[in-house]
């Protein structure tokens, strides 16, 4: 979808969710998002994966890690910002942690939150 006028793509895809659905489903594109219902998740946002303007990952390429860590999304927010070009959201709308997590994870899985962690740490709970 390479820049389509947004009256194009609002007759093509005329709800968030099928949008949605499409970026994270299809072939063509395939991303791993944040949680539909993240705040993340809004019409621009996902335009802007659509037209390639923001950072996205392929599923193919997001890692799970499944360790806990005591870290907020706003530290997970930070450090991804370093390595990843234009995310598309800020601060004021942050995705779930889960996928903070585990896209810094995937782009950097060296980084050091993830150094020592305790090997039977599971990752739970985190929205």
């Amino acid at each position: 979808m390479s820049n389509y006028p947004i009256n194009v793509v609002n007759r093509l895809l005329p709800s968030k969710e099928q949008l949605y659905r499409v970026l994270s489903d299809s072939d063509d594109f395939g991303f791993q998002l944040p949680a539909y219902g993240s705040k993340a998740i809004t019409i621009p946002y996902l335009l802007g994966i659509a037209n390639g303007e923001v950072f996205a990952i392929k599923k193919a390429a997001y890692k799970e890690n499944h360790k806990k860590i005591h870290l907020t999304k706003v530290d997970l927010f930070v450090e991804l910002g370093k390595g990843v070009q234009n995310l598309g959201f800020g601060i004021e709308n942050l995705p779930d942690k889960r996928w903070l997590k585990n896209t810094l994870y995937s782009v950097c899985p060296n980084h050091d939150f993830f150094k020592n962690l305790p090997k039977d740490s599971i990752f739970l709970n985190e929205k």
